[in-house]
């Protein structure tokens, strides 16, 4: 099952943490605040 966790980027590009799809936003400080549908470590 896939849970939704949040990493924070400074970019839109995933880091190697994240995998599966990737929603990004703009996070609190302007940070690009990606939520994966999948594991993010």
């Amino acid at each position: 099952g896939a849970t939704y966790q949040i990493c924070f980027i400074r970019t839109q590009v995933p880091t190697r943490f994240c995998y599966q799809k990737l929603l990004s936003i703009y996070g609190p400080g302007g940070r690009f605040v990606t939520i994966s549908k999948s594991y993010c470590s």
